[in-house]
């Protein structure tokens, strides 16, 4: 599997237009196996409140991992913050239910 992930673990925002056609190049030129197609997922800046760059690829291009771990830990620490995770899997839960493949 692949992560287009520009920000580092920084909180920078993903860039739709570049990662839309990151994905979109890849997925032309990278083929593994017919049946196992290469997993691609999206990070930089995703968070509560931020999910609608992740919807929207989604939509564009199928499934995609989707990685906030930075953004679902308290601030300067390795421990996940769980009131902030929650909120997450709720929105991402949402999204997800709201999606036209569902």
């Amino acid at each position: 599997d692949l992560l287009l992930d520009v920000s580092a673990g920084n909180g920078v925002d993903l860039n739709p237009i570049w990662a839309s056609d990151m994905i979109h190049g890849i997925r032309a030129r990278v083929l593994i196996h017919a049946d196992y197609p290469l997993g691609i997922g999206i990070a930089g800046g995703l968070r509560p409140g931020k999910l609608s760059t992740a919807y929207s690829l989604t939509t564009i291009h199928g499934p995609l991992s989707v990685d906030v771990e930075s953004a679902v830990r308290i601030p300067g620490s390795d421990t996940m913050s769980i009131p902030v995770l929650r909120q997450y899997l709720r929105e991402a839960w949402n999204m997800l239910a709201l999606h036209p493949a569902a």
